[in-house]
C-alpha cells in the first residue's frame, strides 16, 4: 500500500491529486500525533506559510504544487 509520501510524489492529474489528499486525511485520523498543525488554523497558516517562503511559482504542475500547499499544512512551522 502507498503512503502518502509515495502517494505526493505521484501526483500529477486530478485522479492522483484526489488519491494523495484521501490518503493525506487518513493519515491525519490514523497519525495525529506526527503532525505538526493538528487545528485547521494551524494548518491552514503552516500552508500559506510554507507557500510564502517556497518558490510556490510554476515549478511543479498545478495538480502538484497545490498537493504541496496541503501536505506542508502537516508539518511546516
Amino acid at each position: 500500500m502507498d503512503t502518502v509520501d509515495d502517494l505526493f510524489d505521484k501526483v500529477q492529474n486530478k485522479k492522483s491529486f484526489f488519491a494523495f489528499v484521501k490518503a493525506l486525511e487518513k493519515d491525519f485520523v490514523n497519525n495525529q500525533q506526527e503532525w505538526e498543525n493538528i487545528t485547521i488554523d494551524q494548518f491552514l497558516e503552516s500552508s500559506t506559510a510554507w507557500a510564502e517562503d517556497s518558490d510556490f511559482d510554476l515549478k511543479e504542475n498545478t495538480w502538484k504544487q497545490f498537493a504541496g500547499f496541503l501536505y506542508s499544512g502537516k508539518f511546516y512551522e
